[in-house]
């Protein structure tokens, strides 16, 4: 049975050249050219009490919207409804932006190919760290589980990875708090609504 996972990375602390570090490993070392930008938005808004957070990958028509837990997908121009109406404030708004990568699973010790989207979390004129986000497909769902977390970011960042001293052995199955790091680890065949709820997680954590 075919698995897709997407595993994501942010390191918070992390110095935003660290990025460029390792987008120039992808490249050069793992020979991977660029194929598309990286671009995430999120929208906090307020109502009193109330809160209503918003999410866009780049120039996609869908808007993912989370209030309360609960996670839904509108159409973008919502957004333009929001702020029309003046009922909700706009707060807070942050953007990952980087390079999206495809690299040969065959540079990184196995089959196949995994795609790699590296980013800088800025929010307002400050930065906020740096992003992994790592997207991998299997014919089996139990090769999914041979792979290790920590041997695959290893590759992808190289010695940054020892420069973050980055600890991924922890029991915890979706949020795992290490230090300078944060995973968001998200379930077998992980749709577009599991990957934007997922990044709702992350930025939740800025």
């Amino acid at each position: 049975m075919a698995a897709t996972f997407t595993k994501l990375f942010s390191f918070p602390n992390a110095p935003t050249e660290n990025a460029s570090h390792i987008t120039t490993r992808i490249q050069n070392i793992l020979q991977s050219p660029l194929i598309s930008r990286y671009d995430v938005t999120y929208k906090l808004y307020r109502k009193q009490s109330e809160k209503l957070a918003t999410l866009q990958f780049g120039s996609s028509p869908v808007l993912y919207c989370l209030c309360g837990s609960d996670v839904f997908e509108l159409e973008s121009e919502y957004e333009n409804m929001l702020l029309k109406l003046k009922t909700w404030n706009l707060r807070q708004t942050t953007r990952i932006i980087g390079s999206v990568h495809e690299i040969e699973k065959a540079g990184l010790g196995t089959s196949g190919s995994r795609r790699v989207s590296v980013g800088v979390i800025s929010q307002g004129p400050s930065t906020k760290g740096i992003v992994v986000d790592i997207q991998e497909s299997y014919e089996d769902v139990l090769q999914a589980a041979m792979e290790v977390n920590e041997n695959i970011l290893h590759s992808i960042m190289g010695p940054i990875y020892n420069t973050l001293a980055i600890d991924l052995k922890t029991s915890q199955p979706l949020i795992l708090s290490t230090g300078t790091g944060l995973l968001v680890d998200m379930p077998v065949n992980s749709g577009k609504m599991q990957t934007a709820t997922s990044y709702f997680e992350l930025f939740s954590k800025l």
